[in-house]
């Protein structure tokens, strides 16, 4: 398929998460989105320690060069537990610090069951956009 799938999907499949592509044939395929996107998968998996198979979904989704990251720890009480353990709340707050570095932020949610359900919306830098055919260009503007 695309880059996202050889690449981040493939990878994620391979250490037992269970894995949604949602992009279709326009997928993103922006360096740099994709470098973001797998920094956050691991530090959300992190967040409630690292799930064992199974114990993951992580759901991508692309439209217009925005990538849409979910990862959703499958335990229930989850949510609940990451509420009352300091590592996890540490882990999370260095997830928030990274996001607002990034220009984004993370949305942090209860899922069905108690479950945590962490996503973020990852757009390519401002000065790098990403050509139809996935390489990169510069943005330029008018002087």
């Amino acid at each position: 398929m695309d880059r996202i799938s050889s690449a981040l999907i493939e990878e994620l499949r391979e250490v037992g998460c269970a894995v949604v592509d949602e992009s279709g044939p326009s997928a993103c395929k922006c360096g740099d989105v994709l470098d973001r996107a797998a920094a956050f998968v691991d530090a959300a998996l992190r967040v409630a320690g690292r799930p064992t198979s199974g114990h993951a979904y992580i759901r991508l989704s692309c439209a217009q060069e925005s990538l849409f990251v979910e990862v959703t720890h499958l335990g229930p009480g989850t949510f609940a537990a990451v509420a009352v353990d300091d590592a996890a709340g540490a882990a999370l707050d260095e997830l928030r610090t990274w996001a607002r570095g990034t220009g984004r932020s993370v949305s942090v949610e209860r899922g069905p069951r108690d479950q945590l359900r962490l996503s973020m919306v990852l757009e390519p830098d401002a000065e790098v956009r990403c050509s139809p055919a996935g390489g990169r260009r510069h943005a330029h503007t008018a002087a």
